[in-house]
């Protein structure tokens, strides 16, 4: 986790998006007008989430990698003295 915080939240983008995913297939396969309001509204709110997530990975994901770049140049820098 603390090599790459990065990997914990793709798991949990993954986990989202599996979600989404089966209930879109749920939304498909049912029948009844109440089972598309209630799984409609639910995937609206998990789109939500979805958003969010796919959001928070690429910022911790982006904000590693500058840190990377930064202890890489001043273990060069180190190196150098």
């Amino acid at each position: 986790m603390f090599y790459n915080p990065s990997g914990l939240i793709c798991g949990i983008l993954g986990l989202q998006l599996a979600l989404v995913f089966l209930q879109g297939l749920v939304l498909l396969r049912s029948s009844e007008w109440y089972h598309y309001v209630s799984i409609s509204l639910l995937l609206f709110s998990n789109y939500h989430t979805l958003f969010k997530l796919v959001r928070n990975y690429f910022v911790c994901w982006r904000v590693y990698r500058a840190e990377q770049v930064i202890q890489s140049k001043n273990g060069l820098l180190k190196a150098a003295q």
